[in-house]
């Protein structure tokens, strides 16, 4: 067993999630979820959610552990009025099945982003996820989970194609668009699961 299957199972990390614009799900479902890098290859235009990718990781796609970074997932609802949104949730084997690297916080972030990419995927790298954060109340004042990230804007960019075959289901905050999408792929489990376009419970300790 590698190092970060270790510590994800002792952790119970038990998914990973990437939020979306619902117009690109049938893409996902049929290419899997790839890097900007790959979409002229493939053929493919989608919405994108983060125009600039300030963190320069364009062969890379962005997931997040147990919970969407609701910061960055709130900032692109309000700044795209009458769009919908979709959230996917993945099997955790990504972790040690792909080439991934680790991020404490936002990728884009300086202090992250001087990191080599290389540092970033070593199981160090995967616990320092969970690590305390200083200026922060505790993991366990903050009421998280062991296998919850310290930042709720901590991130994995997975430098792979991930292929559909890794998706446990997609959560909508409407029960229509489970209708529509369940009658349109419906091998794929779908269901209304509004939980996650909130914040997570911690959200009063990381508003500045």
């Amino acid at each position: 067993m590698s190092e970060i299957k270790k510590i994800a199972t002792h952790r119970k990390i038990g998914v990973l999630v990437h939020f979306t614009r619902t117009e690109n799900l049938e893409g996902i479902l049929t290419h899997g979820l790839l890097p900007r890098t790959a979409f002229d290859r493939n053929g493919l235009n989608p919405l994108l959610t983060d125009q600039m990718r300030l963190d320069s990781c364009l062969d890379a796609s962005s997931l997040s552990i147990g919970f969407p970074n609701y910061k960055m997932f709130y900032a692109c609802r309000m700044n795209t009025p009458g769009a919908k949104w979709a959230v996917i949730v993945y099997r955790p084997s990504i972790l040690w099945e792909k080439r991934c690297a680790f991020c404490t916080e936002n990728a884009a972030k300086a202090s992250v982003a001087a990191i080599r990419i290389d540092d970033r995927m070593t199981p160090q790298a995967f616990e320092a996820l969970f690590s305390e954060v200083e200026g922060k109340p505790t993991r366990n004042a903050l009421r998280l989970d062991a296998g919850s990230p310290t930042n709720p804007q901590a991130e994995v960019l997975v430098f792979e194609a991930i292929e559909p075959s890794y998706i446990i289901g997609i959560g909508f905050d409407e029960q229509p668009l489970v209708d529509e999408y369940k009658t349109r792929f419906p091998l794929v489990a779908m269901r209304r699961h509004s939980g996650l376009f909130g914040p997570r419970v911690d959200y009063i300790h990381w508003k500045k």
